[in-house]
């Protein structure tokens, strides 16, 4: 049996407000935030969307995140004037808020089954970074422009 949704592109409001809430209370809540969320959710989300441990390394980047913004509120609300400017601060808040509102963006246009699949099975690294080639934008060559092609064909 085929699924219709999986060759219907359309933006889910649902998906985009529940991923923008759920990335923004991990970029500012940490590792708490990703226990919240699994009491909402359910383990297996929060472990397909690398906000619970495994070996890849995207749940380590995101750790880092936090720790990096919680270090820059404790310096700005030790000594705001000396170690960092509210500049600075709001900056990197701004930037968790966009980061979040781009990943959020791209859940919301998921197909149903895809989202289903994210959130009643643990799914392996694989197929779950096929919809997001995060490590093409760091190396943007004619290999990866071809691999995000092609995943646009796939998914269109």
């Amino acid at each position: 049996m085929i699924e219709a949704s999986e060759y219907i592109v359309e933006f889910k409001l649902g998906y985009f407000l529940s991923f923008f809430i759920y990335h923004l209370i991990v970029y500012f809540g940490g590792p708490v935030g990703a226990l919240v969320i699994s009491a909402i959710e359910g383990r297996r989300l929060t472990y397909n969307m690398f906000f619970w441990p495994r070996h890849e390394p995207t749940f380590y980047f995101q750790l880092f995140q936090y720790v990096a913004w919680a270090f820059m509120t404790y310096l700005f609300l030790a000594h705001p004037l000396k170690n960092c400017y509210a500049t600075e601060y709001y900056s990197i808040c701004v930037y968790y808020v966009f980061r979040a509102f781009i990943i959020a963006v791209r859940y919301s246009f998921m197909s149903r089954v895809r989202m289903r699949n994210l959130k009643e099975t643990f799914q392996s690294y694989a197929f779950i970074s096929m919809d997001f080639f995060g490590e093409s934008w760091l190396d943007p060559g004619p290999a990866a422009i071809e691999r995000e092609v092609k995943a646009v064909f796939w998914r269109n």
